[in-house]
C-alpha cells in the first residue's frame, strides 16, 4: 500500500476482472492481518487459475487466506481455493456445487484459544456442517494442522513435505 505496510493480491474473476483486492500485513505491530477491499461474498480465488488443476485432481483443499493458497501452490498442490476468513461464501459454494468434486479438504489455521479449544477447527467444524447439507458424508473431510499454527508456518518451519504429507494422508 501507499506506506508500505501491506502486500495486495488482486481478485479476479473467471473472466478475468479485477472484483477485489485482498492485502496481506507486511509488519507484526498492524492489528489487522488481510484486509479485504470488494465484496468478499462473490470471490471464488485462484479459480481462473487452477480450474483445470482442481478438475483432474477431483478434489479441492479449502483455506482461510491467500498465504495459505501460496504455501500449497509451493509445494505443487494447486487444487485449493481461498474462504477468505472461515466462512464458506455463497459463491464459493454455489462454485464447489457446479464442480461435483469427489472430495473437499477443509484445511484451516490451528488457531488456539487454549489447549482444548482450536478457533480453526471450530470453524472447520462450522463449515464442515454447512457443506455437509449439499455434499455427502464421505465428500468431506476436515484437516487441522495440529502442531503447527498454519500452512504457512509449517512450510517455513517442516518443509515442503510436511505439507505434502498433510495433504496425502
Amino acid at each position: 500500500d501507499e506506506k508500505g505496510n501491506r502486500y495486495w493480491f488482486p481478485v479476479l474473476d473467471s473472466q478475468k476482472n479485477v472484483i477485489g483486492l485482498t492485502g496481506r500485513a507486511l509488519r507484526p505491530e498492524n492489528k489487522v492481518k488481510w484486509l479485504h477491499k470488494g465484496t468478499k461474498s462473490l470471490w471464488v480465488w485462484p479459480m481462473f487459475l487452477n480450474l483445470k488443476d482442481i478438475q483432474e485432481k477431483q478434489d479441492v483443499i479449502l483455506v482461510e487466506s491467500i498465504g495459505n493458497g501460496l504455501s500449497l501452490h509451493e509445494c505443487g498442490i494447486k487444487n485449493y481455493l481461498v474462504c477468505f476468513g472461515t466462512e464458506v461464501s455463497n459463491s464459493l459454494l454455489t462454485s464447489l456445487i457446479k464442480l461435483n468434486l469427489k472430495k473437499i479438504i477443509i484445511t484451516f489455521d490451528n488457531d488456539t484459544v487454549n489447549d482444548n479449544n482450536s478457533i480453526g477447527e471450530n470453524a472447520a467444524k462450522k463449515a464442515y456442517s454447512r457443506l455437509i447439507r449439499y455434499f455427502d458424508k464421505k465428500q468431506l473431510l476436515i484437516k487441522i494442522t495440529k502442531w503447527q499454527n498454519d500452512l504457512n508456518s509449517m512450510l517455513m518451519e517442516e518443509g515442503k513435505q510436511s505439507i505434502i504429507n498433510l495433504y496425502e494422508s
